[in-house]
C-alpha cells in the first residue's frame, strides 16, 4: 500500500472533493456514492466468509449479538483496495496532518436481536477540550444498505461542534440534530470522529 501515501490523488470525473469537505465542516459527516463497486462488493463478502460465525461482542457496547472481524487490511487485497481508494485519501487530506495512518479497520455484523448502542463520541478517549479539529476520522462502509431495521448508525448532525458537556445525548428524540443517514449499498461515509452517533437494535 506504500505507493498510495505520497503523490497526486487521481480522482474520477464528477468527484467534488471541495463538496464533500464543506458538509465534513458543516455537518459532520459526508456520503460518497458507489464507494465500493460491485466487484469489490462480492469480494469482500467472500473474503469474510471463512471468518463469521464465530464471535459475539464482549459487552453490550460491542453488542452481545453482533459480531466483529478486526485487521481486514490483512485480510485480502479488497480491504486494501478500499482503505486506500484516492477518493478517501484525498478527503483525509484535507482533515488531518500529514502521515496519518490506519489505526483499526474491522467488518462489523449485526444479527436480529440486538440493542441499540449508547450514543457516544468515537474519540471521547483524547483528553483534549471540544470543539476541536478532527485528531481521527471514523469511515462506514455500506456493505448491505443501513436501514432502522438492520441497525444502520444514527448521527447527530452538527454534534462534531458541541461543547463538553452538551446535552441532547439521552434519546434519540431529545436533539434536534438527529439524523438518521441510510446510504446505499456500496457507499462510503467518513466523518469525524468528534461527532456523535450511535446504533440502533436491529429488528430483521
Amino acid at each position: 500500500m506504500t505507493e498510495y501515501l505520497t503523490g497526486p490523488r487521481r480522482l474520477p470525473p464528477g468527484f467534488d472533493l471541495d463538496a464533500h469537505l464543506a458538509r465534513l465542516y458543516e455537518d459532520g459527516f459526508t456520503i460518497v456514492d458507489d464507494y465500493m463497486s460491485e466487484n469489490q462488493l462480492a469480494r469482500f463478502r467472500e473474503g469474510l466468509k471463512p471468518y463469521l460465525g464465530s464471535y459475539r461482542g464482549r459487552n453490550p457496547f460491542e453488542g452481545l449479538a453482533t459480531e466483529r472481524v478486526y485487521t481486514l487490511v490483512g485480510r485480502g487485497k479488497v480491504y486494501e483496495e478500499i482503505a486506500s481508494d484516492h477518493r478517501l485519501l484525498a478527503i483525509l487530506d484535507g482533515l488531518l496532518a500529514p502521515n496519518y495512518l490506519l489505526s483499526a479497520d474491522h467488518a462489523i455484523c449485526i444479527y436480529p436481536g440486538e440493542k441499540a448502542q449508547a450514543l457516544h463520541f468515537d474519540d471521547i478517549f483524547y483528553p483534549f477540550p471540544r470543539p476541536r479539529r478532527a485528531i481521527s476520522i471514523s469511515v462506514i462502509g455500506a456493505i448491505d444498505a443501513f436501514t432502522p431495521e438492520n441497525g444502520g448508525t444514527v448521527l447527530y448532525r452538527g454534534s462534531h461542534k458541541w461543547a463538553a458537556g452538551s446535552t441532547g445525548l439521552t434519546t434519540l428524540s431529545s436533539a434536534p440534530t438527529a439524523a438518521s443517514i441510510s446510504p446505499t449499498r456500496g457507499a462510503a461515509r467518513p466523518r469525524p470522529s468528534s461527532g456523535t452517533c450511535n446504533i440502533p437494535g436491529s429488528t430483521g
